[in-house]
């Protein structure tokens, strides 16, 4: 299968959209945009330079609009597939453990990253509400809810 269809397959596959759902906190929602399913499939371009992603096993690709208020944060958590963030708006900082270090990384309106299923800590850094798309890669029925985590002693 190659990136074209993957894409086609995703948006093809568009559920009801609801209303937005508060997470663990008012400071943050998550609204369901897209939500489609694919058996094993890889997305490489060698064209484009590109070698993205690899599903050996039945994968669901869920789609969510989320908002995070001004100067809060997610909290230390983690998900059952890795997944992509593309900002639309706002800034957000990453922090993660690798290792014995703690590592953060500030994202601003247009960009994109890959989000780790690892824990992590998304905070707002910027004045405003950040608004951002999360493209979650999960396995077959599991859903992109986060698995809430202790704070990395690394990141104490």
């Amino acid at each position: 299968m190659n990136r074209k269809h993957l894409v086609v397959m995703v948006v093809v596959a568009l559920v009801g959209v609801t209303p937005a759902v508060a997470l663990a906190s008012s400071h943050i929602t998550s609204t369901p945009v897209s939500k489609g399913s694919a058996d094993s499939f890889r997305v490489v371009d060698p064209n484009g330079g590109l070698r993205l992603l690899l599903a050996t096993a039945p994968t669901d690709v869920d789609i969510r609009k989320v908002t995070l208020a001004a100067g809060t944060a997610t909290g230390w958590h983690g998900h059952h597939g890795s997944s992509l963030v593309i900002v639309d708006s706002g800034q957000l900082t990453l922090t993660e453990a690798r290792g014995s270090r703690c590592l953060s990384e500030t994202y601003s309106t247009g960009a994109a990253f890959a989000h780790p299923s690892d824990l992590h800590n998304l905070t707002n850094t910027g004045g405003t509400t950040a608004a951002f798309h999360i493209i979650y890669f999960l396995p077959a029925g599991s859903p992109p809810a986060p698995l809430t985590g202790a704070q990395p002693a690394a990141c104490s």
